[in-house]
């Protein structure tokens, strides 16, 4: 069985929500208070293949008709089939919900504060904007008592699983339930004396591995190329794993 939660906006506290629960294909979604009791229509699913699924009818939040214009409005959609990346998402560090179509995050239209603004997807503001931050309540199933334990919040959990200096390869992992926006993610060795960034836009899915290689080995399928050049001290080195806010989440020996 899915776990809900409520997806809030850090400007006012409202959350996400289909306008007037309506379960048709293309509603809106909006930012309003929070419904008491708690309704269908603010409630949503993270899975791990990267949708947002609301409990109301089962549609997905989805980027109206794969548009790339910055403030193209968020409806609620079936899942298209295949999957397209205007209906995924990933959780990105510090609040932002990311679109995997084009790097763009989830947006209360204009800061406004009134119940019923417009949900869009938008570049990233600099510095931050709580209209573009995010945070995930677990919604109390109704039938809930004391003694049941809570979910965990979806949030990312990527660590540094593998390092072997001799081949040159390093490993990371998203151990979490959710996909994970890598941008602006380094890793770097011991001293920082050879740093890696991770491009724009890559995505690390729920439960998935990627590993980075250096030295003159060809980058094999799936992996990332780095520099031609030897980066890890084959007598000993240490791999460590830092998120975009600069905090080392992460990190292994070898």
């Amino acid at each position: 069985m899915p776990f809900y939660f409520y997806v809030q906006s850090n400007l006012n506290g409202f959350v996400l929500d289909i306008e007037g629960s309506n379960k048709a294909p293309g509603s809106p979604v909006i930012a309003y208070p929070k419904n008491a009791p708690a309704s269908d229509n603010q409630l949503w699913a993270f899975t791990p293949e990267g949708y947002i699924e609301s409990k109301l009818n089962g549609f997905v939040l989805d980027v109206k008709a794969s548009s790339k214009e910055a403030g193209a409005p968020v409806i609620a959609y079936p899942k298209n089939a295949p999957a397209t990346p205007n209906q995924l998402w990933t959780l990105g560090s510090g609040g932002y919900i990311v679109t995997q179509l084009d790097g763009f995050v989830l947006d209360v239209k204009g800061s406004n504060k009134a119940p019923g603004t417009p949900i869009i997807v938008y570049p990233k503001n600099a510095p931050a904007t709580p209209n573009q931050l995010w945070t995930l309540t677990w919604a109390t199933a109704p039938a809930a008592t004391p003694a049941a334990a809570a979910p965990a919040t979806p949030t990312p959990k990527v660590t540094v699983t593998g390092l072997d200096c001799k081949s040159e390869l390093v490993t990371i992992t998203n151990g979490g339930t959710a996909p994970v926006d890598l941008s602006g993610w380094k890793i770097h060795d011991n001293g920082s004396a050879n740093t890696f960034s991770f491009p724009a836009g890559t995505t690390l899915a729920a439960g998935a591995s990627v590993s980075i290689r250096s030295g003159k080995t060809a980058p094999k399928a799936g992996e990332i190329a780095w520099k031609t050049n030897d980066v890890w001290n084959n007598a000993g080195d240490t791999a460590t794993l830092v998120d975009p806010s600069g905090t080392a989440v992460s990190s292994k020996s070898a």
